[in-house]
């Protein structure tokens, strides 16, 4: 797999989590703090992944 694809499956599954907790928290009526784990998580396993002084840039996904 490239990085190109990597990356883009990435996103995907990213954009699908994201989307399942936004339902969740819409159901509860309230926040669950999980998209603030989840991007933590992200980062930190980017850098086991790819090394300590990966840089992980975080941008926001506009629907």
């Amino acid at each position: 797999m490239t990085e190109a694809e990597l990356n883009d499956r990435t996103i995907h599954l990213v954009t699908e989590f994201r989307l399942g907790i936004e339902k969740l928290e819409a159901e509860a009526g309230r926040s669950t703090g999980l998209l603030e784990v989840m991007i933590r998580g992200l980062a930190e396993t980017a850098k086991i992944l790819f090394g300590p002084d990966t840089e992980v840039i975080i941008t926001p996904i506009e629907d």
